[in-house]
């Protein structure tokens, strides 16, 4: 960018970037950190594509599975606190 050399060339505090897109891996060699955020502080390209989220039946299962899990062990917390505690106040004896 100043035509100084890179850091790939020997020059101390030189960054190279790599910054990948859809179109392809842009590289970028600097001399050093201030034209290496000159040139990160312009605007980025519009983007290519749809990167849109949407779930598979693949994830719906194993969201469904963990909130089961969950529920179930939040159960058995609960029940094993009552019963502790009924065991501790004598009102269970073994």
């Amino acid at each position: 960018m100043c035509g100084r050399p890179t850091g790939a060339d020997g020059a101390k505090g030189g960054v190279d970037l790599e910054v990948f897109t859809d179109a392809g891996v842009n590289y970028g060699s600097f001399c050093g950190q201030e034209h290496a955020a000159e040139w990160l502080s312009r605007p980025l390209p519009a983007p290519v594509g749809s990167r849109e989220y949407k779930p598979t039946i693949g994830d719906r299962v194993f969201t469904v599975a963990a909130v089961a899990v969950l529920a179930y062990l939040a159960v058995m917390v609960v029940v094993g606190c009552v019963t502790s505690a009924l065991w501790v106040s004598g009102r269970i004896t073994g």
